[in-house]
């Protein structure tokens, strides 16, 4: 989905000394000697439901071949599940073994030290009450939910804690099973869907019954699903891009019915969209699958978990003409599931095209006005806070949410630069090469790992061009490019600055007097022969990611107070007004009284009595186009009415002292196990982390309200009579969460 970091994941055949991960709710990070010299070939597990209780009991199988010596065997494990037993498979039967579990993992002893090429076979029994997703799935776990008649509707959601927080499991991306089972006994009368084809189920004589499924196709162990509801199953026709027949599969629940059988049309819609722009679905052999879930969404594979509500902007808060949520996880089918990263470090390879085929797919629809409007809107929720690509092993913690709209504003950029037909080609190209040799024992033949060296190979190879200059501008630097542009009477130079002195030769477009040119920057500069009197406009379309312009003006003509007068939107609903009376200026802030202004230089005034300055800002035709207001260490820029374009994103910015003081960990609820969230800062950005979750940045929207840059959700602070921050409500359309700072 589009908040989540969906992933199938490569078998690291390279020993290599790392340090463990200690917290066990994250994912990956550096691999453990010991989990490296085994790869993990099979998993069969056998899970009994318990919703009344909610507990879970039940069995895990492993079978693994050393790839170097190896005396203990270690799995992940959440703490809160007990390990009962441990028996060897051997071909003289089966042989106790002893474990010791340290943290979130379990060392088990082996009889002797195994040689590299040996076949390790294991059976763990363990149970207990597993995990709560405290806000599923972006901090994941089991999720305990009723139907509107009060039946049960449980669901299983862990892509940054890792499937140990449900089953033993090697915990990393670097390894994934060629097949697995999954046997799971619920109550009669509910069913149990998961990943795969059903192979059989079984009424027992204790009124339960057990649904078999398997898995033929390497899966990533979090895309492992247990989904359990009175589900109604739904199938609707569809003939693929190969003239393939086979049914589009939705798990429902009885009172969606209707809702159902038309979210599947509009399945089979995308289906076919992608198909043509990327190739054929990749596991058509097992099942095209959906099932109704009691949160947003995931990508497990053959099984997309939708809970959107039937809402096309459930996901992303925007209704783009069609259902976001179930077209980004259908993606990442492809790029997450068939195509997969070797490790969290790469993780934009999943997140970025998922998202920017969602623009591809508005534009299919409604044509470039909708893409355009579709990229606008993935802008506005780009940080710039952290590289999307790291060089070095990373854990699911670090993974930036840049990865998202960030990733899928670069490829924007990409198509630009290489052209529709090159770019599109590299689509394909990207996802079925033309030379990829079959992944030995596996099902699906084009199943593969990818990084972003090879991406960056494989695009320059269609482009034709070198591409590491692009790449290493925006993936491995936080800040993007940003242009300069300087005006003079006979000319205008555009140069390009990236962060570390980069050289960056992006050519641009340039609207000059009606016409329109692609201006080359081979040295990351250009001269246009364009005089002050000419209309310019660069980057007209707004391919270019980048980050503000900064202009220069060398034939700047003098300002009057009549080029200050107008109104200045803080926020919908709020802006600042300037006017003209008497041969004086004056100026209102929202909720004040009218001031006069006194000028200290020609764009910089003093609100008398008012203890405030306001800077009036300016474009490169010396047009005023903004207005910043300053009072103490408060900062509110105000945009003119004249340059505010619908659904402009605008921001509060609050002085360092202030955000310092909702810094602090919150706890939600009592119980002993309860989900702890952590704001920090970071310069003049706030961040809120839950869990092992990826830190977010919130933004205000008033000094004790911010907004959650990923949730269409608000944070209230609480403060005391002394001004003192005490604790904080999450409120989300219909949902309150309350926390206590501790």
């Amino acid at each position: 989905m589009r908040y989540t970091l969906g992933s199938l994941f490569w078998v690291s055949f390279l020993t290599v000394h790392l340090a463990a991960q200690p917290d066990p709710y994250v994912s990956g990070g550096e691999l453990l000697p010991e989990q490296a010299a085994y790869d993990v070939g099979y998993y069969d597990l056998a899970l009994r439901i318990d919703p009344k209780q909610e507990a879970i009991k039940g069995t895990l199988t492993l079978k693994a071949r050393t790839l170097s010596p190896l005396r203990h065997l270690v799995l992940d494990l959440d703490p809160r599940l007990a390990v009962r037993r441990i028996v060897e498979v051997t071909t003289s039967g089966l042989t106790p073994r002893s474990m010791t579990r340290k943290g979130g993992q379990i060392w088990i002893h082996l009889e002797s030290e195994r040689k590299a090429g040996e076949l390790v076979e294991l059976s763990i029994q363990y149970g207990g009450v597993p995990r709560v997703a405290p806000i599923p799935p972006w901090a994941g776990g089991f999720t305990w939910s009723r139907t509107n008649d009060n039946r049960y509707w449980v669901a299983t959601s862990c892509q940054t804690e890792g499937a140990d927080v449900w089953w033993p499991v090697k915990d990393h991306p670097s390894d994934k099973p060629d097949s697995m089972a999954m046997r799971f006994t619920v109550p009669r009368g509910y069913s149990a869907v998961s990943n795969g084809k059903l192979v059989s189920r079984t009424k027992n004589p204790d009124k339960t019954e057990t649904f078999f499924w398997k898995t033929s196709v390497p899966v990533s162990p979090y895309n492992v699903a247990f989904n359990m509801a009175p589900y109604i199953r739904l199938e609707h026709p569809y003939k693929d891009i190969e003239g393939t027949e086979y049914p589009l599969q939705y798990w429902v629940l009885p009172e969606n019915v209707e809702k159902g059988r038309t979210l599947l049309v509009e399945a089979a819609k995308q289906l076919a969209f992608l198909e043509k722009t990327l190739g054929p679905y990749p596991f058509k052999k097992e099942k095209f699958g959906m099932v109704e879930v009691p949160f947003l969404g995931m990508e497990h594979q053959t099984l997309i978990a939708y809970g959107a509500r039937y809402k096309n902007d459930a996901m992303t808060g925007y209704n783009g003409g069609f259902d976001a949520l179930l077209f980004h996880e259908m993606a990442h089918e492809w790029f997450g599931n068939l195509i997969t990263n070797r490790d969290w470090k790469d993780m934009w390879i999943h997140e970025a095209f998922a998202t920017y085929l969602e623009a591809l797919y508005a534009e299919h629809l409604r044509g470039p006005v909708a893409y355009r409007a579709y990229m606008n809107m993935q802008e506005k929720q780009i940080g710039h806070a952290a590289p999307m690509a790291s060089a070095v092993p990373t854990s699911s913690k670090d993974v930036p949410t840049d990865v998202y709209n960030k990733g899928s504003w670069m490829l924007h950029s990409l198509r630009y630069l290489i052209g529709d037909e090159r770019f599109y080609r590299l689509l394909k190209q990207f996802v079925y090469p033309p030379d990829a040799k079959p992944v030995q024992q596996q099902a699906i033949p084009n199943v593969r790992f990818s990084d972003t060296d090879e991406f960056i190979r494989m695009a320059e190879a269609v482009a034709g061009q070198p591409l590491d200059w692009f790449f290493e501008a925006y993936l491995r630097e936080a800040k993007p490019p940003v242009l300069h542009i300087t005006r003079t009477r006979r000319y205008t130079d555009l140069v390009w600055h990236v962060s570390g002195k980069k050289p960056f030769p992006m050519p641009i477009e340039v609207f000059l007097e009606g016409k329109s040119q692609r201006v080359p920057m081979s040295d990351g500069r250009a001269r246009i022969w364009a005089s002050e009197n000419l209309s310019l406009v660069v980057d007209p379309e707004r391919w270019i990611m980048r980050g503000k312009d900064e202009f220069e003006n060398r034939f700047a003509r003098p300002l009057s107070e009549d080029d200050f007068v107008g109104r200045y939107v803080i926020q919908p609903g709020y802006t600042f007004e300037v006017w003209k009376s008497e041969g004086k200026l004056f100026f209102r802030a929202p909720g004040s009284f009218a001031r006069e202004l006194s000028p200290i230089n020609e764009r910089q005034f003093e609100v008398n009595a008012g203890e405030a300055e306001v800077l009036f800002e300016v474009d490169d035709r010396q047009e005023v186009n903004a207005l910043v207001y300053k009072r103490n260490q408060s900062v509110i820029s105000g945009t003119r009415m004249d340059f505010v374009m619908q659904d402009q994103f605008y921001r509060l910015k609050l002085p360092e002292e202030v955000l310092d003081r909702f810094v602090g960990r919150y706890r939600v609820g009592n119980a002993p196990d309860a989900a702890d969230m952590v704001i920090t800062r970071e310069e003049t950005q706030l961040l809120i982390q839950e869990g092992g979750n990826p830190a977010v940045e919130i933004f205000p929207i008033s000094e004790s309200v911010f907004e959650w840059k990923l949730l269409p959700a608000q944070i209230h602070f609480v403060e005391n009579t002394d001004g003192r921050v005490m604790g904080m409500r999450i409120e989300r359309e219909t949902t309150t969460i309350s926390a206590i700072k501790r």
